[in-house]
């Protein structure tokens, strides 16, 4: 296990945003050891999954990714970095490997992590990162998170705060007040949801689609019951301002003729 005690890491990060200072102090100044996470099942599948994870990434980019990336410590500023993009159009994209349950999503595994996430870009003066993940045993994605200067300018501040307080020695107080709210909707390969509940012709159009679903469902179910009624000998039918034509591949096609009269 890598000694942590002499800076702030990306999952230090994560744990100052959600309020865990005391518990981190007593850590960073000696005064208590970190958990053991030797045991630790979900901890050790994401260490053992780690190079596979990496591997499908470089082969879905057609990239080389180098495991492992320490950034060079920066005052009390430190990243252990699961990898960084060597060649291509990629290369120097640091790359951060986690491994889920297979019913969760990405956008809740981006928000989780997005203060590890945005610590490592902040650290390294970098615009991107790659978060690659593996779902339970059957589904891996990945995707470009985007820098947020706002966000970092907060962790920054919170960050430094909290090291005064372990190189003073003094019990960290009074940062319950600063913690931000957690982020939700945050750019993913460049795009953010939206809500739409306050836009006009949206909902105008959304009522429209929803009143209008039966029907077309029941169209389409009409033209294939027609479609049924066609002899495997005919070619052509047709009756009621409705043709039903066969062509060289044996597909049917249904149209109107006259109108429909």
């Amino acid at each position: 296990m890598k000694d942590r005690k002499g800076y702030v890491g990306g999952s230090d990060a994560c744990r100052l945003m959600r309020g865990d200072w005391l518990t981190l102090w007593e850590e960073k100044t000696g005064r208590k050891e970190p958990d053991d996470l030797s045991r630790k099942l979900n901890v050790q599948i994401g260490i053992a999954t780690e190079k596979l994870n990496l591997d499908f990434l470089s082969w879905e980019l057609d990239c080389g990714v180098q495991h492992e990336y320490d950034v060079t410590q920066e005052n009390f500023m430190m990243s252990h970095c699961d990898g960084i993009i060597t060649d291509g159009d990629h290369a120097g994209i640091l790359v951060e490997a986690k491994h889920t349950y297979e019913q969760n999503n990405f956008e809740r595994v981006a928000e989780y992590y997005y203060p590890q996430l945005q610590h490592y870009m902040m650290h390294s003066k970098t615009d991107y990162i790659y978060l690659s993940i593996i779902f339970g045993n059957n589904k891996h994605e990945h995707a470009l998170i985007d820098a947020d200067p706002a966000y970092q300018q907060k962790l920054f501040k919170l960050e430094n705060a909290f090291w005064m307080f372990v190189e003073t020695d003094t019990k960290p107080k009074g940062f319950e007040s600063e913690l931000p709210n957690p982020p939700k909707n945050i750019p993913i390969n460049g795009m953010t949801t939206r809500d739409m509940n306050d836009d006009g012709e949206w909902k105008v159009l959304a009522n429209s689609y929803n009143t209008l679903k039966p029907v077309a469902k029941e169209f389409d179910e009409c033209k294939k019951t027609i479609k049924g009624l066609v002899p495997d000998d005919c070619r052509k039918a047709e009756g009621a301002g409705i043709v039903v034509t066969r062509n060289k591949r044996n597909i049917l096609t249904i149209k109107e003729i006259n109108n429909g009269e």
